[in-house]
């Protein structure tokens, strides 16, 4: 069923710390995280934070880094604001890319966490049915494509949140190609696709472009896109995918930053947002 559907949007002034509705009350001292596993490599970990009290949204967190893992690496800081703030947060590390690039292993990585996340959600006290999916950078581009893939299913994924996520490979690289896109820009684009912007192909690049892949079937109902206004990613991949999600039938509101902060580096003026979109029926 197609919703009413929506595009806000939001602008924040880096002056302003505490923009947005909520913040972080549990009400009870936070529960210790878990390490999970959920493949066979020693990066398919998942870093589980339980929440204090039965029911509470399930938020399954991603980090970025140009579709690049560590072992270990994980969103801590975010995650336990997020825990703090009365949520089950699964903290998600992925295989790393190849030199024929990230996809579709990361993307499946994702779904496959998120689906175990899903499964475990009853004993760290989260409700499966209110799943809410945050990336930033590469990791806003791998849960945009999660949702999708996890959303074959209707309303596995309620809520999707993106932190400075590449939404249009195809963009991405003309903009590389004409300078809009900054080297480093470029570079991470070449990693993820496993090709070089002379030879990529659409073939390569629509296929893991979220709002090249949207459709009202696939489509998250609830989305919150985060970019700011002078930063690695231009804001035409968050404007572009809003309208993408719009014209599926899905609302979306984008809350574009002063400034350049890229990613997680905006937490601290959207953290009260996000928990606010996360915390709403």
């Amino acid at each position: 069923m197609v919703i009413a559907s929506a595009v806000v949007l939001v602008l924040v002034s880096n002056g302003n710390h505490g923009a947005g509705t909520g913040s972080p009350t549990s009400g009870k001292a936070a529960t210790a995280d878990r390490l999970l596993s959920y493949g066979s490599d020693p990066l398919q970990q998942i870093k589980a934070y339980p929440a204090a009290r039965p029911g509470a949204p399930l938020v399954v967190l991603v980090h970025g880094g140009g579709w690049h893992s560590e072992p270990h690496e994980f969103m801590t800081t975010e995650a336990m604001d997020l825990q703090q703030a009365g949520f089950a947060v699964f903290d998600v590390n992925y295989r790393s890319f190849t030199a024929t690039g990230a996809f579709p292993r990361e993307i499946d990585d994702v779904v496959a966490a998120t689906r175990s996340a899903i499964h475990d959600a009853a004993w760290l006290n989260a409700d499966s049915k209110a799943v809410t999916m945050i990336g930033g950078s590469a990791g806003g581009q791998l849960v945009a494509s999660a949702s999708q893939s996890l959303n074959s299913i209707p309303g596995t994924i309620a809520k999707v949140v993106t932190l400075s996520a590449p939404t249009d490979f195809a963009t991405l690289v003309h903009d590389g190609e004409t300078g809009t896109l900054s080297a480093d820009g470029l570079a991470g684009v070449e990693q993820g696709l496993g090709c070089t912007a002379v030879s990529c192909t659409s073939a390569q690049e629509t296929p893991w472009s979220p709002a090249l892949t949207v459709t009202p079937t696939n489509c998250p109902a609830r989305w919150l896109i985060i970019n700011s206004t002078n930063e690695l990613i231009p804001v035409d991949q968050a404007t572009g995918l809003a309208t993408a999600l719009h014209s599926n039938g899905c609302a979306a509101t984008v809350v574009l930053n002063d400034g350049e902060n890229h990613a997680y580096a905006a937490w601290p003026l959207v953290r009260a947002k996000v928990i606010a979109f996360v915390a709403a029926p």
